[in-house]
């Protein structure tokens, strides 16, 4: 694998965008997102990354090469790696996984991993959070510096782990997002709800403890919490859905009203067997295109603002064409400014 000082050859490569990928499987790379842009044209699919059989991208996330990624693993624990370090797909003949270069016990797998632009600045990781969410609708707040060890003045990158978040039999974690202590934030259900209130109705907790009941799940129904987004402006952003079979949804977030946590919020999806169900949720403005990654290990592209604004629980628009007709969406890349 290439060092920071073998893969960096000008201080301005630093602000390079980069797009993080893990597999299915395990394995992770990252690729220029210039590259990514001269592949992709909007709403035809292109073949992506992995094409090792029974294989597919699973998580996504962009980033600069000055960046640290987060990640947290199915038992709790949490490690992060500098975006420099982690193999370039367009430059490295081999193939790693993320145990090669973390050290993940056996049995233990990613399960999310998230984006810190700042993560040298002290003021920054004191004064920001994680939001955790899980898939029975347990959230958790803690502190950004509590997942950062700093010795003798300087951070170091953690690739033994630490403990992250107490993760009760049955649940598993789902997704973890960045705020700044004045966020709303909203979850989302495959079933096609959704809740949205304010992050100061929770406490700050430290990496041991498990969290509060975020979004009360119906009994006795296979649902299960997608996602969880955090609201910066609701006046320029709306909220986009994206169910397993090519259909979606934007709705403006004032129709989501705020509401106390810990209750089964409201209907945002109408979902049948012809959308399925909801598979992810985020943010959108008319400045984001959207990259959608399928099952088959195809790529779509498509620009948000060419997505119709209506009101929650109407019907949803094709959004890609699925091809082959069985094929589902796995996850979804949000990009701003993608042709700048």
């Amino acid at each position: 694998m290439k060092t920071a000082v073998e893969t960096i050859t000008n201080l301005s490569d630093f602000n390079d965008e980069m797009v993080i990928t893990i597999s299915h499987l395990g394995f992770i790379e990252r690729t220029s997102l210039t590259e990514i842009r001269s592949m992709t044209h909007e709403g035809v699919s292109i073949k992506a990354f992995y094409a090792r059989d029974n294989d597919y991208v699973k998580y996504i996330s962009s980033a600069t090469l000055q960046s640290a990624i987060l990640f947290f693993t199915s038992l709790g624990r949490c490690y992060w790696l500098k975006v420099c370090d982690i193999p370039e797909n367009s430059s490295s003949p081999n193939e790693y996984k993320v145990q090669d270069l973390l050290k993940i016990a056996v049995g233990d797998y990613i399960k999310v991993f998230i984006l810190v632009e700042d993560y040298a600045k002290a003021a920054f990781l004191n004064s920001h959070h994680i939001e955790f969410c899980t898939k029975n609708g347990v959230v958790k707040r803690t502190r950004l510096m509590e997942y950062f060890r700093w010795r003798n003045g300087v951070i170091r990158p953690c690739i033994n782990g630490i403990k992250a978040i107490n993760i009760r039999e049955g649940d598993t974690l789902v997704n973890a997002v960045v705020t700044n202590g004045e966020n709303d934030l909203m979850l989302a259900s495959r079933e096609g709800r959704a809740i949205r209130f304010n992050e100061s109705s929770l406490i700050t907790m430290g990496r041991g403890s498990t969290g509060v009941l975020g979004m009360r799940l119906p009994d006795g129904k296979d649902d299960e919490i997608v996602g969880i987004i955090h609201i910066n402006d609701v006046k320029s952003e709306t909220v986009m859905f994206v169910c397993d079979n090519g259909y979606g949804i934007r709705t403006n977030l004032e129709d989501f009203r705020i509401t106390n946590r810990a209750n089964s919020g409201m209907k945002a999806v109408n979902v049948t067997d012809k959308t399925g169900k909801v598979v992810d949720i985020d943010t959108v403005s008319d400045d984001t295109d959207l990259i959608i990654f399928s099952k088959s290990g195809a790529i779509n592209r498509i620009k948000a603002k060419n997505v119709p604004i209506k009101k929650r629980t109407t019907s949803c628009v094709k959004l890609i064409e699925m091809f082959p007709k069985n094929d589902q969406i796995i996850c979804v890349l949000k990009v701003d400014d993608f042709d700048k």
